[in-house]
């Protein structure tokens, strides 16, 4: 019996035929890896910084159970909003309190942390490419925020109910993030599990139809403790396309039995980041096989436009050395050489190696004449010593001597 279908192939080649018909859904293990704490991690330190104030003597039992100890010692249920207006009732003084969870210091900026991680920026690849249009994320951070503004996407984030009555339709944003359970800085967010466990109508109806409408990714979400949103994928009647969860995440019994209600494919990875970096890459594997072969004239012509912008070296650099390789790999499969070879059939296999030279020999000329001060002089050379390194100068019908 063959081997199943790499599901991550399977993801790939259906986002490349049908872009922007997966909606992600992002928990808290996509910012976690990048330093950000949860919104109940916030919480739960909270709790314990009052603790160490009010009753030193107690502040164990707030770490282990922070709803128990508000509740004894303040008389109320404890929540996100509740804790955050006790502590810091107006915008300033929130802010300042939660810079130290979500915001890096220049130490932590430069070590990574508390920024994009290579997930939050594949994700924003493939926004970019359209593969990707709508994220529902539980995560309070604004890091998926800052990945798509380095990549100059701006998306229409709706992180409160009220704002879904105002917002473009899916289809007509550039892209689109929702925050189901508010942004850091909003009074509105959701964590506990009663707030977790009903979501306001303008949720429902905006989720449901996300659920039905695109197939689901799902990274970093346990789906442990946000029962609203279990039951909300639990009861989308459609099935159009199909549901994708990385490994790491979907352990849980809740997780598992949601699995396996809508019937989805595991991603076997290590985390957010290896996930989508490996989903971006496939994806730009089969856009180059999709591309129609690229003629000498069209070469030619994006050399011209390349040459004298500094933005497109790289641009540069890859289309010169695609057909550098084109050349080469056409005398590794058709060496030429005279053993058992007459001279019609030499000649044939010398013609062949000029057709395949063609494009390049092209591009070297068009690019020397219009590079009259060198500034690309060392990828010319580049060239040329690649050529040299396999013994096929002489294929370009000219002495390198000419071509220098």
């Amino acid at each position: 019996m063959s081997n199943p279908l790499s599901p991550l192939a399977m993801l790939a080649t259906s986002m490349q035929a049908q872009p922007g018909v997966y909606a992600l859904l992002l928990g808290s293990g996509v910012s976690t890896g990048a330093g950000v704490p949860t919104g109940w991690g916030v919480v739960t330190e909270l709790v314990r910084r009052v603790a160490a104030v009010e009753d030193p003597a107690s502040i164990e039992d707030a770490a282990s159970d922070p709803e128990k100890w508000w509740h004894d010692h303040h008389g109320e249920p404890l929540g996100y909003s509740s804790l955050l207006e006790a502590l810091a009732p107006t915008p300033a003084t929130r802010q300042g309190l939660l810079a130290d969870f979500f915001e890096p210091s220049d130490d932590e900026r430069e070590q990574g942390i508390k920024t994009p991680s290579r997930g939050h920026l594949a994700i924003a690849e493939l926004v970019k490419r359209g593969s990707v249009k709508v994220i529902v994320t539980t995560n309070f951070d604004r890091l998926m925020e800052q990945a798509l503004d380095a990549v100059g996407i701006a998306p229409q984030v709706i992180a409160r109910p009220e704002a879904v009555n105002g917002m473009k339709p899916l289809a007509h944003a550039p892209a689109t993030v929702i925050k189901v359970h508010g942004d850091y800085l909003d009074l509105g967010s959701r964590n506990t599990p009663a707030e977790l466990d009903q979501y306001p109508d303008e949720w429902v109806t905006l989720l449901a139809r996300v659920f039905d409408e695109y197939g689901l990714i799902v990274s970093g979400w346990s789906a442990e403790w946000d029962t609203a949103l279990v039951r909300l994928i639990e009861s989308t009647p459609n099935r159009r396309y199909p549901l994708y969860w990385d490994a790491r995440s979907r352990k849980g019994v809740n997780a598992q039995k949601l699995f396996a209600t809508r019937s989805g494919h595991v991603i076997p990875t290590a985390g957010a980041d290896e996930m989508f970096s490996d989903l971006s890459s496939a994806l730009e594997v089969l856009d180059r096989l999709a591309e129609p072969p690229l003629t000498t004239a069209m070469a030619v012509a994006r050399l011209k436009r390349y040459l004298p912008d500094p933005v497109h070296r790289i641009d540069l650099h890859d289309l010169v050395m695609g057909a550098t390789d084109k050349v080469i790999e056409g005398v590794k499969n058709q060496p030429l050489s005279i053993d058992g070879l007459d001279a019609a059939a030499l000649q044939d296999v010398l013609e062949a190696h000029r057709e395949q030279s063609r494009q390049l020999c092209a591009l070297l000329v068009t690019g020397a004449w219009h590079d009259p001060d060198g500034a690309h002089d060392r990828l010319w050379m580049d060239v040329l010593e690649r050529l040299l390194d396999t013994s096929t100068t002489r294929l370009l019908g000219v002495p390198v001597q000419q071509l220098l």
